[in-house]
């Protein structure tokens, strides 16, 4: 397969998987039309394709993918989804785990990798694709590697995004590191991947926060007609912006966290993946840089600090400086007892 093609696969899937997402959230009663659909493909990821190919994608979608389109929907009358509730891209998709939509994951799959911020919200697809078709442990292609990590709880995600979508409450059974099982009752929110791990972000009846359920920690769950009052929704994805990571702690505020980098390679690599998205970087001699981030300080920020080693040094904030200084001591004195 020419890199030509495998470039037009990932494109095509990228831009079918975008146009589902727009169709499916959109409450437009007279539908979206082909200029609508054109400038969205733009704004999320400047994607530039004409009328003609946006066609094809959309028929796509609807005959190879049994999108519920109408037969009437078109340029003019506008596109949009007559049911959504009882439809899933992902079980279309899965249906049709032919060789061509294997290699089309795979190619995916390597973007992903190297770009994650473009896949957002799509990882189930590619989970659920690469379960099917045992692609994760398939060794035969030459030209694709990936990562051996096995997603513990990766079963659960479909079944939860489904209960998500249709805003069921559970009852849970959660069997927490060093703890005892716990029968949880929760409303979920939201699933969010971290680090190889999946979490299910949820109200739980004896929480007044939003916790967070790692999949892998899960036993059973099941639909349950007991309710609780539910605080007021907040927005999940902004709440999580504030953070590197799943933990939020509710009573800290976001502060301004400046690193020093001492080395020029590590530099880099931190200019080329940053900590998080609000990182800005200025270079203050040849060999070393800061960075400053706007942030609540949690555990996975310490934990990514902690991977750079001496290379990165935090300036500010103070409480945070001595987090890692404290470490380091400890991580040296065990070093030395030998």
């Amino acid at each position: 397969m020419s890199e030509k093609k495998k470039s037009t696969s990932y494109e095509k899937l990228k831009r079918v998987i975008y146009l589902h997402q727009k169709l499916r959230n959109t409450n437009e009663r007279s539908g979206l039309n082909s200029k609508q659909l054109l400038e969205y493909l733009y704004d999320i990821d400047e994607i530039i394709i004409d009328e003609k190919t946006l066609r094809d994608d959309l028929k796509f979608l609807k005959n190879q993918l049994n999108a519920p389109l109408p037969k009437r929907a078109n340029k003019h009358k506008g596109y949009y989804y007559e049911t959504k509730d009882t439809y899933s891209l992902l079980e279309e998709l899965d249906g049709k785990a032919t060789s061509e939509i294997i290699e089309i994951v795979a190619v995916v799959r390597r973007y992903f990798n190297n770009h994650p911020n473009e896949f957002a919200g799509i990882e189930d697809v590619l989970l659920k694709l690469e379960q099917r078709s045992s692609l994760i442990s398939n060794e035969s292609d030459e030209y694709i590697a990936f990562e051996e990590v096995d997603l513990q709880g990766r079963e659960h995600l479909l079944p939860l995004l489904q209960h998500i979508r249709n805003g069921n409450y559970l009852t849970m059974e959660y069997k927490p590191y060093h703890d005892s099982l716990k029968n949880l009752v929760v409303y979920p929110l939201m699933l969010k991947e971290y680090n190889n791990r999946w979490y299910l972000i949820a109200w739980e009846e004896s929480a007044d926060y939003l916790s967070k359920i790692a999949l892998d920690r899960i036993k059973s769950f099941k639909i349950t007609s007991h309710q609780f009052l539910l605080p007021p929704n907040p927005n999940i994805k902004q709440h999580f912006d504030q953070v590197v990571g799943v933990t939020v702690f509710e009573e800290k505020t976001i502060e301004t966290v400046v690193l020093r980098s001492h080395s020029k390679v590590r530099a880099q690599y931190l200019i080329t993946k940053p900590l998080h998205k609000s990182q800005k970087h200025i270079e203050i001699y040849d060999d070393q840089y800061e960075f400053s981030l706007q942030v609540i300080v949690n555990p996975e920020l310490t934990t990514k600090i902690l991977e750079y080693g001496a290379d990165l040094e935090v300036i500010e904030p103070l409480h945070l400086r001595k987090t890692i200084r404290d470490i380091a001591s400890k991580m040296l004195s065990r070093y030395q007892e030998g």
